[in-house]
């Protein structure tokens, strides 16, 4: 995980040391954690310090990280790619991920920016509601894979490849 997706997700996550329920209806507290350490589950009432808090984000995000390289099945990324795909998955949980067309589409064509980036922004919505938060999320996430992307090929070769993007063949 780079530096700069590592700071995406602790922004956009957020830090609370008091468990709370998001926006999913599931208890939750430090930064997004639904689990402790010990893989026991958060529940109401829950405190936490900054320590722990710092701790178990990292123990998390190594585990997505772990997850989301298992799933790409040993196609080459970026690692701001693997960043925003980490933060993603942090957020709509791996099995989510494991099943999405986002992923699908990675794994059919890295560089087809203008599909990949349709459905990060389709994941936008939670209980049926589309959420501001999650909206810039997606668009911050699309960004650092993007980047990750683009940060392979000399400017020429962005032209090249990107000039004429694909056809959006996924809805």
């Amino acid at each position: 995980m780079t530096k700069e997706g590592f700071e995406l997700l602790k922004q956009y996550e957020g830090c609370s040391l008091i468990a709370y329920k998001c926006p999913a209806n599931i208890w939750t507290i430090g930064y997004g954690s639904t689990y402790y350490l010990d893989y026991s589950k958060v529940q109401e009432g829950d405190k936490i310090n900054m320590d722990l808090a710092n701790k178990m984000l990292k123990h998390t995000v190594e585990d997505f990280e772990k997850s989301v390289h298992y799933l790409l099945n040993g196609l080459y990324l970026p690692e701001q790619c693997i960043s925003a795909l980490v933060c993603f998955a942090y957020n709509v949980g791996i099995t989510a991920f494991a099943k999405s067309t986002l992923l699908r589409i990675i794994k059919d064509n890295k560089n087809n920016l203008k599909d990949i980036e349709i459905q990060f922004k389709r994941w936008n919505k939670a209980n049926g509601k589309v959420l501001e938060g999650l909206v810039n999320r997606r668009n911050a996430e699309f960004v650092l894979y993007k980047k990750g992307v683009l940060s392979q090929y000399s400017k020429q070769e962005q032209e090249k490849i990107f000039s004429s993007q694909f056809k959006c063949n996924y809805k």
